[in-house]
């Protein structure tokens, strides 16, 4: 979680049990690791509008929705050896879901319906 910004930058994240609190941060300063699957969301006390959602993923195959818009999205992930998956998503008005496939050699197509008030 590298600072890429022009402008100094103090991330944090707390009341949680993993809560840190950088301190201010220069551009190309290292950050923190975050390790684990998860969801962690980011302020920053130098900005109060600032906040980020980042969601930390151990596995290489992950992707983000195709036109910048998760309504009606298309996400494709290439090159996923064959087996059984657990297939996990999120999205900032829903929260996260889960649910799981079977990849076999060639492309698989999997629907995901995402409603409001709590059906998934």
């Amino acid at each position: 979680m590298p600072n890429e910004d022009e402008v100094a930058h103090n991330a944090f994240r707390s009341p949680t049990p993993d809560a840190f609190n950088l301190g201010s941060m220069h551009k190309a300063e290292q950050g923190r690791h975050l390790p684990g699957a998860r969801v962690v969301d980011v302020q920053c006390s130098m900005h109060r509008r600032m906040h980020a959602t980042i969601i930390v993923s151990p596995s290489p195959y992950h992707t983000t929705p195709s036109g910048g818009a998760p309504v009606g999205a298309r996400y494709e992930i290439k090159n996923v050896p064959a087996g059984s998956y657990e297939l996990r998503g999120w999205s900032q008005e829903l929260g996260e879901f889960k649910g799981s496939r079977r990849a076999e050699k060639g492309p698989v197509d999997v629907d995901v319906a995402l409603t409001t008030g709590g059906g998934r």
